[in-house]
């Protein structure tokens, strides 16, 4: 596999995608979605779940939350709430 690749899969409304950049492989799920007047699918939460890719360990995760405004035609965050975890390595 390539150093950057990247594979998906949707669900109903919730989506998964995986990808690999260099030594990382992440992983970002939606939640929870909501819909749009115009009858489109914004995301409300989602994680994403960062691994090495060599070991597979998990070395990080956030979850965001996010509401949704109108700024003249197009959607735009209105509030961002991220939660982060990360592994802390100590000699």
């Amino acid at each position: 596999m390539s150093r950057r690749a990247s594979t998906g899969s949707v669900t109903g409304r919730s989506s998964r995608v995986n990808r690999i950049m260099g030594s990382l492989r992440f992983t970002t799920n939606v939640l929870e979605n909501e819909r749009t007047p115009a009858d489109t699918f914004l995301p409300r939460a989602w994680t994403v779940s960062y691994y090495d890719r060599q070991s597979g360990a998990l070395t990080r995760s956030s979850t965001t939350f996010a509401t949704w405004g109108w700024v003249g035609q197009v959607f735009v965050p209105a509030t961002l709430e991220v939660v982060s975890a990360a592994t802390i390595r100590t000699r």
